[in-house]
């Protein structure tokens, strides 16, 4: 198996051991995965929809690792996220890890 594909996997079970971090209530939700560029030497992104008695809640999810940092990047609205935006948030963030 290649590294990136060693780094990405971890990447992705980062994101599925921390996913759904949220006050558990009466609802439900599902995650799909998302076609981003990678950002730095391993990433996954997702976006997550929950909903309970409150409405609909969609968020944008990626965890990132650059060298020994691993930082995780989360946008979430009642309206759909824009992931253009969202993309541009985390480049912006994954250029400041050091």
């Amino acid at each position: 198996m290649s590294t990136r594909v060693q780094e990405d996997n971890r990447a992705n079970q980062l994101v599925s051991h921390s996913g759904w971090i949220r006050e558990r209530r009466a609802g439900h939700g599902h995650r799909r995965a998302m076609g981003f560029t990678r950002f730095g030497n391993a990433s996954s992104t997702y976006a997550m929809i929950d909903t309970d008695v409150r409405g609909t809640l969609h968020n944008d999810y990626t965890i990132v690792r650059k060298g020994n940092i691993v930082a995780a990047f989360l946008e979430g609205r009642f309206s759909s996220v824009v992931a253009s935006q969202f993309q541009s948030l985390v480049g912006k963030g994954v250029s400041k890890l050091s």
